[in-house]
């Protein structure tokens, strides 16, 4: 049904989104628009076998998670995949969860997390052939601090065998417009995190005062703008890259390198640093000390942070 999102979406810098409320206690309301055609009993059957499902993510309950889908199940997870998962081992590991269970697995108690609430809004079930029904819904995917949550459209295949529904296949996506919500809203970044942020812009830095325009190239994008106060024209890409290379040749060389105070801050894919500098230059013998404010630009692409341009 849905990778597991208790510890939140993952990238390189540990991307993604928080929600600022907390969500209600279990609720699964069962569609105000589902079509009068007499089947409210194997909807609600349906509905409880969805809540049965989420609540065993919730407690860690991988028992139940296996008896709740077939062994043919196949579908999406998460917003990243591309290929269609097949089959009830595959559709496991992709939950990260190992099958058979190790000899030191214990089943959970009965809720473990009593802290921990879903919700699910939107729903509507209908039947394509009187053993196959089709849910389509929004859930309310509770974090383990008990407050944040993440929004999830969902769409589950259910097929009654030997008398019960089971769930056969599935496509699960993190909901586009709450989704694009949080993208505006400041998160606080994790530690390691911001450490990565702070090394690959010194990694930039460094690379242009040494006119490494390899590796400077690969951390700046195509569409990368620098504005800088004495310089009446703004750089692309292709004056940067000739400006590093044209420090270098100049006998210039970067002797020392300090970003005495940074602030950082995230919205979705999008870091912006608010930074103080200062560095010496050594040339014919002399040294120079410059100093001063600016504000970088960083976005996370693919499984990459770019510099994408700077007002210095």
């Amino acid at each position: 049904m849905f990778r597991k999102y208790l510890s939140c979406f993952c990238s390189i810098i540990a991307l993604t989104i928080a929600a600022h409320s907390q969500i209600p206690k279990n609720d699964t309301p069962p569609g105000s628009n589902a079509p009068k055609d007499g089947r409210d009993a194997d909807r609600a059957a349906i509905m409880t076998e969805i809540g049965r499902i989420t609540q065993a993510f919730i407690d860690g309950d991988n028992e139940t998670v296996y008896k709740t889908h077939s062994e043919d199940w196949s579908g999406f997870l998460s917003d990243p995949q591309t290929i269609p998962i097949y089959g009830i081992n595959e559709y496991l590991k992709g939950n990260g969860i190992t099958w058979p269970l190790s000899p030191s697995y214990k089943k959970p108690a009965p809720n473990p997390y009593p802290n921990l609430h879903y919700r699910i809004t939107n729903s509507l079930i209908t039947f394509v052939t009187n053993d196959v029904g089709v849910a389509s819904f929004t859930l309310d995917y509770p974090w383990r601090d008990g407050v944040n949550f993440t929004r999830l459209r969902i769409m589950d295949v259910f097929t009654k065998r030997d008398g019960k529904w089971i769930q056969t296949a599935s496509d699960t996506a993190t909901d586009p417009q709450w989704k694009g919500d949080q993208a505006s809203i400041p998160r606080e970044p994790a530690e390691n995190s911001k450490q990565a942020i702070l090394a690959t812009r010194e990694a930039v830095w460094k690379a242009w005062f040494a006119g490494d325009v390899e590796k400077l190239g690969k951390m700046i994008p195509d569409e990368i703008v620098s504005v800088e106060g004495p310089k009446k024209e703004w750089e692309n890409r292709a004056a940067m890259l000739a400006a590093s290379k044209a420090f270098v040749a100049s006998g210039a060389r970067l002797i020392r390198l300090e970003f005495p105070k940074t602030d950082v801050q995230f919205y979705g894919n999008t870091i912006v640093l608010f930074t103080s500098y200062s560095y010496d230059i050594q040339k014919d013998g002399k040294k120079s000390t410059i100093t001063g404010k600016g504000v970088e630009t960083f976005i996370i692409r693919g499984q990459k942070l770019l510099n994408i341009g700077w007002i210095l």
